[in-house]
């Protein structure tokens, strides 16, 4: 997270009587940024301001090291900031330019809770560094050099929800929660997981959900990747092949919903209209064994699509792959595009360095 300390906190009058709150305040986010958990930025004459006033030698070290690269110090890119004033019981979300930022009072900052590391909260535990991933993309495209500091925690899936809402009574901590919509076909609702975080939602926060317009995460790999990792026993073969065939057509933008851990069974379409026309168009791909029309005089479980299997898992324990171009779907960069910044905003820390004074 990106925090700016304001002109405010070195006014003469709110010193005078502020002045042990706003020290503490701002040397909680200073050490915050000390220990690469996140940055900071300021005008140069609050950085000067505040060097007679701050005494922690790590707090200091980093008011020396911002002064030091003024010239360098450019955060343009971070869309999303966090501006502290001295305002009493102040949080209110306004508009800056082209970025987005949360106002927020000292009062939040007399204790290090809010200034620990951004909780990353996924239905998965893996899903995290998947995002990581994207997010680091995210910051080679648009010539951002920072680092990425966070706490993942797994939600447990449909129990996410229960997370959530936990970090939002508390009010003590960051939390940027990822949840896909489950929609196995473009007609379907979303289910359980998504209903519930919504349900709990309070989009003016310290916590954010992040919906992300597909089935699974899976739906999220670079297709291209296939090829890199499809010799692991987990992977499913006739599934890649599958993949590679439709990846090139016009009807590419229904990978959006596929199952691609688990394919398409005929018991599961077999009553449900919307899922068997959405199966029908997949099928075509497909090496055409069963008269699909006749859908139900076949076997309940008979593959119609096959499956490919846990590409994120073996995606992420060959991270090497990520260093290769994404060939991404329409839908997949503006879903990469949505998560690699918001995740940078919520984690951009400071490189991890020694900051001596």
């Amino acid at each position: 997270m990106l925090f700016k300390l304001t002109n405010e906190l070195i006014d003469e009058g709110i010193l005078n009587s502020k002045k042990e709150k706003v020290v503490r305040a701002i040397e909680n986010i200073l050490r915050s940024v000390w220990e690469s958990k996140h940055l900071m930025t300021a005008e140069i004459d609050v950085i000067i301001a505040l060097k007679n006033i701050i005494t922690n030698p790590d707090c200091l070290s980093v008011l020396i090291d911002f002064e030091n690269n003024y010239a360098f110090k450019n955060y343009d890119n971070i869309k999303y900031f966090v501006e502290i004033v001295a305002s009493e019981n102040t949080m209110q979300y306004e508009t800056e330019n082209d970025a987005q930022k949360l106002v927020l009072s000292i009062d939040y900052f007399q204790k290090s809770d809010l200034v620990s590391k951004t909780i990353i909260l996924c239905e998965d535990e893996q899903d995290s560094l998947f995002y990581e991933q994207i997010a680091r993309f995210f910051c080679l495209n648009h010539n951002i050099n920072i680092n990425l500091s966070y706490s993942e925690e797994n939600g447990g899936g449909v129990n996410t929800h229960k997370s959530f809402q936990k970090h939002i009574d508390k009010s003590e901590k960051f939390c940027l929660c990822f949840a896909d919509t489950d929609k196995k076909y473009p007609t379907d609702s979303i289910k359980e997981t998504l209903h519930k975080l919504r349900s709990c939602n309070n989009p003016k926060h310290f916590c954010k959900l992040i919906e992300l317009e597909v089935h699974e995460i899976e739906n999220l790999l670079p297709f291209n990747y296939l090829e890199l990792i499809k010799n692991d026993s987990i992977i499913q073969l006739n599934g890649v092949a599958f993949i590679n065939t439709i990846f090139q057509s016009y009807d590419s933008c229904f990978l959006q919903f596929l199952d691609i851990k688990k394919g398409i069974k005929v018991k599961e379409v077999k009553n449900n209209p919307d899922y068997f026309n959405f199966t029908k168009i997949l099928y075509s791909y497909c090496n055409n064994q069963h008269n699909i029309n006749d859908i139900h005089s076949l076997n309940d479980e008979i593959v119609l699509i096959p499956p490919v299997g846990k590409v994120i898992k073996v995606a992420l324990s060959n991270l090497a792959i990520f260093n290769n171009s994404p060939q991404l779907l329409s839908f997949q960069n503006s879903e990469w595009n949505k998560i690699g910044s918001v995740f940078t905003f919520w984690t951009c820390a400071r490189i991890d360095e020694l900051l001596n004074i």
